[in-house]
């Protein structure tokens, strides 16, 4: 059995007046959902939230600390939909990668616990 979902959401707290149908439509928010609810979200937080929110032009006079606050818990949400969704279709997925916020400096990106590529890269070669 096939089934569709349809919502409707009023755009402002008063009551509907039942003058036209034009007016009543543009009262309204509707739309139609698939059955595949979840695929959808999971695609829209990808293509559209994640990069909307993760830009660094959305959030120039921002905190860094808000700002990379806001990158983790985007990144949180991709993920748990990942393996939501992976779950629902019977499959076990892994999550993505968990954010790590990182800066560069002088050509070595540093990372939150203050080491740099280029250090590790020395202690790896100091070992062999």
């Amino acid at each position: 059995m096939k089934s569709k979902v349809c919502f409707f959401g009023k755009k402002s707290p008063e009551p509907l007046q039942r003058e036209s149908k034009e007016k009543i439509a543009a009262a309204l928010n509707f739309g139609d959902l698939s059955n595949a609810a979840l695929d959808q979200l999971q695609i829209y937080v990808n293509d559209v939230v994640r990069p909307l929110l993760t830009a660094p032009q959305n959030h120039d006079e921002w905190p860094e600390v808000v700002s990379s606050d806001l990158e983790k818990h985007v990144s949180d949400l991709q993920s748990q939909l990942q393996v939501v969704t992976s779950l629902v279709k019977g499959k076990i997925l892994l999550p993505y990668p968990k954010y790590t916020a990182s800066t560069s400096t002088n050509g070595a990106s540093t990372h939150t616990n203050g080491h740099s590529r280029a250090q590790e890269t020395v202690q790896t070669s100091a070992r062999k």
